[in-house]
């Protein structure tokens, strides 16, 4: 089972580089083992990720496997316009209330990943 993870916005500076960041991506790999607990959290997270500046970008429950194995049976990637919202999302009162549904229905892998600046590609 998942842990809770608490981030702090005082670390944010710190961590990133100086180059503008385009937006987060939150990616939860899922292996659901109670669907009716787990609905619970789904009827609430939608409407928690728009107050955070969340975004669904995908949600698969049967991606195709090119390498490796998969123990998983859902793949969701959500976007965050910058760390902080992320944040904000992650450490509130509203995602706090239902993330327990999530971690005791399912067994949870997730990672924040940030995009790439426009200069990238124009290198």
């Amino acid at each position: 089972m998942g842990s809770i993870l608490v981030m702090k916005k005082e670390n944010i500076a710190k961590s990133e580089d100086n180059r503008k960041i385009m937006n987060y991506y939150f990616i939860a790999q899922i292996r659901i083992n109670d669907k009716k607990e787990y609905q619970k959290y789904i009827e609430g997270a939608g409407e928690v990720f728009k107050q955070y500046n969340g975004e669904y970008l995908a949600v698969d429950n049967n991606p195709e496997i090119l390498e490796g194995e998969w123990n998983y049976n859902r793949t969701v990637l959500v976007s965050f316009k910058s760390k902080n919202d992320f944040l904000d999302w992650y450490n509130s009162k509203e995602y706090q209330e239902i993330l327990k549904y999530r971690l005791g229905a399912a067994d949870c892998d997730t990672i924040l990943v940030k995009g790439l600046d426009k200069s990238f590609y124009e290198k």
